[in-house]
């Protein structure tokens, strides 16, 4: 089970997935986990905190996501690389998971200087990856499918009207083949 600290974070996840940031209140947290009033607050002092304490969250799952594809994403072939970056958009476009993956859209158009860094860093490590497997032009490969990644995100949002659907894992992987490789 969760400790309590994450099921905070988890919940402002789901409300900002939900209703955008402005829905995000301490109280709104104590409400949907059926806390006393003013318990969110003990952990998260201001709004925030709260914030940055939930682009860690969301990081922090990608993270896991990408470890058990592939158990990340080192020494893979073009292919593999792109089966494993296909998986992920799969599963974050998942009925389950499109909370967070409405959530993680909305702090990056509400907070881009909070949510800069960390798609930095994603950009910095494609790059990095991307070079060390003697990629031709790492860093627009990287920018390729990093739009494209969220580009396909952002319809299955609207697509499924933000409930989450299932995509075609083969075209997408076939789609992110062609981006690697530069077509």
């Amino acid at each position: 089970m969760l400790d309590r600290r994450t099921r905070i974070v988890d919940a402002a996840i789901a409300i900002v997935g939900e209703g955008g940031t402005r829905a995000l209140t301490h109280r709104s947290i104590d409400a949907r986990l059926g806390l006393p009033e003013g318990s969110t607050s003990n952990y998260f002092r201001t709004r925030e905190a709260l914030l940055d304490a939930a682009q860690e969250r969301l990081l922090e799952v990608d993270r896991s996501t990408l470890a058990d594809i592939h158990g990340g994403f080192d020494q893979l072939d073009d292919e593999a690389l792109a089966r494993g970056l296909a998986e992920y958009a799969v599963r974050l476009c998942r009925p389950g998971r499109m909370l967070r993956t409405r959530a993680r859209f909305a702090l990056t158009l509400v907070y881009p200087e909070r949510t800069g860094a960390l798609l930095q860093d994603w950009l910095r490590l494609g790059i990095e990856d991307l070079g060390a497997h003697g990629h031709r032009d790492p860093e627009g490969a990287t920018r390729r499918l990093l739009a494209y990644t969220d580009g396909v995100m952002l319809q299955a949002i609207v697509d499924s009207r933000g409930e989450g659907l299932e995509l075609d894992r083969s075209q997408l992987a076939a789609t992110i083949l062609l981006l690697l490789r530069g077509a």
